[in-house]
């Protein structure tokens, strides 16, 4: 088991954006979560063990949204770096990813409540979670 990040005040997390031809994934966050109840986000999660970053990707994308590895295109690592959070009093230590899947199949689990594939200028029209919209033109140079 690694290590509990939930009551930490810095905290290192995958931003994890999914990619199907020019189309983004972007998925609304239930009120069971622990942070930015029902705003619209990515796949996101602690880096909390040693696995592998890409590994975890993986995992997540297969927790959060039913994504097999088979189905995985590809995987660019985009940018690191630290946003403080002054409404929650966090530090996000953001891993910025740009993954492409073959389709457009997703299956939630409990951690969101509705998801939609849009194009990247039609961010602006969703309730995101703080720097969503910013870090999805960082990745989008990923191509």
């Amino acid at each position: 088991m690694g290590k509990d990040y939930t009551n930490e005040k810095v905290a290192p997390v995958l931003i994890v954006f999914v990619r199907c031809g020019d189309k983004h994934l972007i998925l609304k966050r239930g009120d069971k979560v622990l942070a930015y109840k029902n705003l619209w986000s990515s796949v996101a999660g602690f880096i909390d063990d040693d696995k592998d970053l890409e590994d975890k990707i993986v995992e997540e994308l297969s927790e959060e949204i039913g994504v097999t590895k088979e189905r995985i295109k590809s995987v660019k690592k985009g940018e690191v770096y630290t946003f403080q959070d002054k409404e929650s009093d966090r530090d996000w230590v953001r891993h910025l990813y740009l993954v492409e899947v073959a389709d457009e199949e997703v299956v939630l689990d409990w951690e969101h409540t509705d998801y939609v594939w849009i194009s990247p200028n039609e961010i602006k029209d969703y309730e995101t979670t703080p720097r969503l919209e910013e870090d999805l033109k960082k990745v989008m140079v990923l191509n």
